[in-house]
């Protein structure tokens, strides 16, 4: 009889616990300098970070530590954020009304992916941005040094990374603020793997500051959080990946 009322209790107070939410999938994600975007599987875009301009699109200018829904938009298939801007293929909001014609205009180093899936940079060179193992600037590609297979290569301030075929992520360059998320603050010339990161489908860098979406649909990000463009509800810097809240 006892364990009869024990069951009941129990069957009881599981049946007055509020059910769990089931987590949003992100589909895409968009990273700016200070602010970024993503869409998710139930068709909402949202974005969180830097809004001094209204480059988050939700008619405020307040910074968000958090993912903010925009009014209802066609999902797009591509965005690109600058410092205080944000674009999709045909219209602006922020400080730009229309897109950019080169989104990589004014970056101190590049990178490229080959059809040999090899990267190559060029361009400054002061804190190992290129990947070549050296230092030195150049004003022509020079091949990223150790790297594999690349499937994508993205440049922030003064750092580099490349998502792989085999679904991991390595960076290289500047690491003050945590852009190499190795538990350092030393530079690297060279690759250095994201630890813990697999199965990531996008990649998306810029300032200090990086993000991956997962195969689950979960976004990780790391490095510089002054604005909560890591969008885990703090300004707090990763040093690791950490994720992103679901918007609201």
């Amino acid at each position: 009889m006892k364990r009869l009322v024990v069951v009941s209790v129990a069957a009881l107070a599981l049946a007055g616990c509020p059910k769990r939410a089931k987590p949003k999938n992100a589909t895409h994600v968009w990273l700016g300098p200070r602010h970024a975007c993503a869409t998710w599987t139930t068709g909402e875009t949202a974005c969180w970070g830097a809004n001094e301009k209204g480059q988050l699109g939700v008619n405020d200018h307040v910074d968000s530590l958090v993912p903010l829904a925009l009014p209802p938009m066609p999902a797009p298939s591509a965005m690109t954020l600058g410092d205080d801007w944000t674009c999709v293929t045909d219209r602006c909001w922020g400080s730009r009304t229309t897109p950019p014609k080169d989104p990589e205009e004014g970056k101190g180093h590049h990178c490229k992916l080959f059809e040999d899936r090899s990267v190559h940079c060029w361009g400054d060179n002061d804190s190992g941005q290129l990947g070549d193992g050296t230092t030195t600037k150049s004003t022509t590609p020079t091949i990223v040094t150790g790297l594999g297979d690349a499937a994508e290569v993205h440049t922030g301030s003064h750092h580099s990374c490349a998502r792989l075929l085999n679904g991991t992520v390595s960076c290289w360059g500047k690491n003050d603020r945590s852009q190499l998320a190795n538990g350092t603050k030393d530079a690297s010339s060279k690759p250095v793997a994201i630890f813990g990161l697999t199965g990531i489908k996008e990649l998306a860098v810029a300032g200090d500051s990086a993000c991956a979406l997962l195969s689950d649909g979960e976004i990780r990000c790391w490095g510089a959080n002054d604005f909560g463009q890591l969008g885990d509800g703090t300004k707090t810097e990763h040093n690791v990946p950490g994720a992103v809240r679901s918007p609201r």
